[in-house]
């Protein structure tokens, strides 16, 4: 994201700077595709041998760190956590040298029920280390609690934002952007 807004999104002189958070971003590895174009796989990463080995420290580091829970996991691991805070001090830092205000948009985990969310820790965590950097918080916790989580996960077995989870947030954005447009003194 950093590296999209020093060389893309600053070119268009925005305004306010959006950047939406998911529970899997401190995910550093290159398991998703845009982490695998950026970095190659690594010489151990070609050994069976090998790669059995990094599998079973990964179990036991998401068993020690997390309580077998992967958000927990990337949460409580001290360099995937880090690339999360240096993300957020570098865009606090752009955002304060081009006088735009920043927004952290944090979406919810979708699988499950909302009564049992669990992560109501990390959400927090996420946002004191956004504001800690002079960057403002919007948390889609409420926005999205009101429907079922059916409806804003894509599947039951994926939970990316479906189509109305978009509009929700959408709709948050604009609310939170025209809640800190100054009126006119006309």
């Amino acid at each position: 994201e950093v590296l999209t807004l020093q060389h893309k999104a600053m070119a268009w002189d925005p305004e306010l700077i959006v950047l939406g958070y998911t529970l899997n971003d401190p995910e550093i590895d290159p398991i998703q595709p845009l982490h695998r174009h950026f970095r190659g796989p690594r010489w151990w990463q070609h050994s069976e041998l090998f790669r059995l080995i990094a599998w079973k420290k990964f179990r036991w580091d998401k068993r020690r760190l997390g309580r077998r829970d992967y958000y927990r996991y990337l949460h409580a691991h001290p360099r995937k956590w880090r690339s999360v805070v240096d993300g957020f001090e570098e865009i606090g830092v752009i955002a304060r040298e081009k006088d735009i205000p920043g927004l952290v948009v944090i979406f919810p985990e979708t699988l499950g029920r909302w009564p049992e969310h669990s992560y109501e820790d990390l959400h927090r965590l996420v946002a004191e280390t956004a504001r800690q950097n002079g960057l403002h918080i919007l948390d889609l916790y409420d926005a999205f609690s009101a429907f079922p989580t059916e409806d804003l996960a894509l599947s039951p077995d994926d939970h990316h934002p479906s189509r109305r989870a978009h509009e929700l947030a959408a709709m948050a954005i604009r609310d939170w952007m025209v809640a800190r447009v100054p009126t006119s003194g006309a």
